[in-house]
């Protein structure tokens, strides 16, 4: 009698227990789904930093040094944004890439922007803190010189290269900035583009050359190259080309008629706005799942002064 009242009670304890665990289920599930609503609904605000190099220029296309961060005004997607960090770039250290055509059309005048282009490295590279490597480029990109601080193999690159080919200015702006200047350190990151900017043979676009550009923050210079064989109506062609190119990144193009003289101008120009940039940083607050282009804009108080620095940047 005793054995079948402990067995009955024992029966009756095992009942409630799973019958706990039963209603105690729904009530987990329902507030882990809950949780987990909760987490979908929140945003996430990042405040990114965001640096940018800005050259300044006066209405004669002057460098202008000297500025402090009161004359400059910054917009992301139009938003004025308070400057966090600035500081006059004259030291910072310089990872450049000469980029350099060597299709037929161009080859006559090469040779002028060689010699040009081997004194503008012995005057502009400091050892141990500045390297620069040199690629070149007709339907296919090739790197002729990796990165260096040494002015002969430099120069002595850019005398073995010879004419071939056609001209894919988008494919060598891509890879060079993919494959040779992206990173993450405070350098400064230039190619220095020479070409008559007439692109035939491009796999890919101008738009996929720019986006990749502007993700490692590398500004374009152009030394634009008379073509040979062209009539005016061509060798305009690439004028808008270099300057979209350029403009987008925050350099500039220098047009190059023949003139010798003209070339040493050119780059005396590129060296004294390369030791006369300006570093600004800010912090834009976006939603964490916002992944799309920002818009810079930067604004000078002086109206005779301009300022130029890449279009925008990608949030990531």
């Amino acid at each position: 009698m005793k054995s079948a009242l402990l067995i009955t009670i024992t029966l009756i304890l095992a009942a409630q227990l799973v019958l706990a665990q039963t209603t105690q289920q729904p009530r987990s599930a329902k507030q882990s789904k809950s949780s987990s609503d909760s987490d979908e609904d929140t945003i996430t605000i990042d405040a990114a930093l965001v640096n940018t190099h800005i050259s300044v220029r006066d209405k004669s296309g002057h460098s202008v040094s000297g500025l402090t961060k009161d004359d400059f005004t910054v917009l992301d997607e139009g938003k004025e944004q308070p400057i966090v960090l600035f500081s006059e770039e004259s030291n910072q250290p310089l990872r450049m890439a000469i980029v350099v055509d060597r299709s037929r059309s161009v080859q006559k005048v090469l040779s002028l922007a060689k010699t040009a282009a081997r004194n503008f490295f012995s005057s502009v590279l400091r050892p141990n803190t500045d390297r620069a490597c040199v690629v070149a480029f007709d339907s296919g990109v090739y790197l002729k010189q990796d990165f260096t601080d040494d002015p002969n193999e430099l120069g002595n690159a850019l005398s073995g290269i010879t004419a071939k080919g056609g001209t894919s200015v988008f494919d060598a702006i891509y890879k060079v900035s993919r494959d040779k200047l992206s990173g993450t350190d405070q350098a400064r990151r230039m190619i220095l583009l020479i070409t008559d900017g007439d692109d035939t043979t491009s796999r890919g676009s101008i738009e996929q050359a720019l986006e990749m550009a502007l993700k490692n923050n590398v500004t374009v210079f152009a030394l634009r190259l008379p073509d040979e064989n062209s009539l005016n109506v061509r060798d305009l062609r690439g004028k808008p080309v270099l300057d979209r190119l350029t403009q987008a990144t925050g350099g500039r193009q220098f047009h190059f008629d023949g003139d010798e003289s003209q070339l040493a101008r050119f780059f005396d120009a590129l060296q004294v706005e390369m030791r006369s940039q300006y570093s600004i940083g800010y912090r834009f607050q976006s939603p964490s799942s916002a992944r799309s282009f920002h818009r810079i804009t930067i604004r000078m108080k002086e109206p005779n002064l301009k300022a130029f620095t890449r279009s925008g940047y990608y949030s990531e």
